[in-house]
């Protein structure tokens, strides 16, 4: 089967998938970091893909709020407590 890659997919030397999203210039400050990469903990295509389009919605509402002037915590939290089930 064939898979379309996400753009914020990648993967390391040892073939395991990581979340990967530049910040936005405007949230640098907020959330202190130029980029955000999150490893994924798999080295299959098929789970790491819809974990990373849950992770990308995550961290685009992450970056709304910060712009909205509210407060959460950072998204990749929720997926280390979630892709370790």
């Amino acid at each position: 089967m064939h898979h379309r890659i996400p753009s914020y997919l990648i993967q390391n030397r040892f073939q395991v998938w990581h979340f990967n999203m530049t910040v936005p210039l405007d949230l640098r400050d907020q959330v202190g970091q130029p980029r955000i990469r999150k490893s994924l903990y798999t080295k299959d295509l098929a789970k790491a893909i819809p974990l990373v389009r849950l992770l990308t919605l995550r961290v685009t509402q992450w970056f709304q709020q910060l712009r909205n002037n509210r407060t959460m915590n950072q998204p990749t939290e929720e997926i280390d407590r979630s892709s370790t089930c």
